[in-house]
């Protein structure tokens, strides 16, 4: 449980230090859950004034890791550790 909350820190810690100019990318999965919590970050990035890119998609796959590769934001949140098609 230690370990759970050192990484609820970390993630507060990577937030707290986005800045406004600095665009984000967002990527959620396309089921209830993921369309909520893609939901929360889009409140609280629009909250802190952070401009942000969301994509809703069925999975993460080579063609999306591809994709983010060749794009220019230096922080991607994904709403969900793992992806089922």
């Amino acid at each position: 449980m230690e370990e759970f909350f050192e990484k609820i820190k970390q993630a507060v810690q990577v937030f707290s230090d986005l800045k406004k100019e600095k665009p984000v990318r967002i990527i959620s999965h396309h089921d209830a859950d993921g369309i909520t919590a893609a939901s929360i970050l889009v409140k609280a990035f629009k909250r802190k004034e952070i401009k942000f890119s969301l994509s809703i998609v069925k999975q993460v796959d080579e063609d999306l890791i591809k994709q983010l590769n060749l794009e220019s934001y230096d922080i991607v949140f994904f709403t969900k550790g793992e992806f089922r098609p």
